[in-house]
């Protein structure tokens, strides 16, 4: 079990799995983006165990790669017999949705920077059904690690301050469930400009969102620097 990693994420893990493969040789990697669009903000889980994908393009592809990386037959979640890494704190899909462009939460003369006691609330709304997904993998006991999605690549209307705050909560949530936070921010941040470097920008034409190949080395490299897997041949 120590050398398989299930790579259950979004579209983010696109760019940090073949760095982890080339870092982690001894290990079994087999995973990648599931086909759940938007709805890691929606019902994506059955909710109870058994847990399993609402979606049944998601939950096949789930059973598809446990039987190519265990060699059984499985679809509960909780029942996989290997380790499972993560990429599904999407914090950019809030940052850039309706909610900062209409109404921004930024400082003004007679209005603070977006309380506390709110970000704690969008966290429980917008990330709700994510958070419940790992609370039931880890009172099951099953060993999981989650990845921070890249920071915004400029900084109008605070989108980075609201990423980071974002983030600092996220941070507490998981600590609070025992899940590890793999978070390359600081790392690949600007430091002028705060928000993501150009070097970790996407190559791609027209992407705005994801890393590059660079970031994701980043993150395969924090992944390997904190030991989280076990990384025993």
């Amino acid at each position: 079990m120590s050398s398989n990693i299930l790579v259950l994420g979004d579209s983010h893990c696109n760019v940090f799995i073949p760095a982890l493969k080339n870092q982690l040789t001894s290990h079994n990697i087999v995973g990648g983006q599931l086909p759940l669009g938007p709805g890691w903000f929606e019902n994506f889980h059955s909710q109870t165990a058994p847990l399993t994908f609402t979606r049944p393009e998601a939950q096949a592809l789930f059973e598809q790669w446990v039987t190519a990386l265990t060699g059984q037959q499985v679809t509960n979640i909780l029942d996989v017999e290997a380790q499972i890494l993560c990429s599904v704190t999407c914090i950019e899909h809030c940052v850039h949705s309706w909610m900062w462009t209409q109404w921004c939460p930024a400082p003004t003369p007679d209005r603070d920077f977006i309380s506390d006691t709110v970000l704690d609330k969008i966290v429980s709304g917008f990330f709700g059904h994510i958070l419940h997904f790992f609370e039931l993998l880890t009172e099951a006991g099953h060993p999981v690690v989650n990845i921070v999605s890249p920071l915004p690549r400029d900084n109008k209307n605070y989108k980075v301050q609201v990423h980071d705050a974002l983030r600092a909560v996220l941070h507490r949530r998981f600590d609070a469930l025992g899940v590890p936070l793999i978070d390359v921010s600081d790392l690949s941040r600007d430091p002028e400009t705060t928000a993501l470097a150009q070097p970790y920008y996407s190559t791609m034409k027209g992407d705005k969102i994801h890393g590059s190949p660079g970031w994701g080395r980043l993150v395969s490299q924090s992944i390997v620097e904190t030991t989280i897997f076990d990384h025993t041949s």
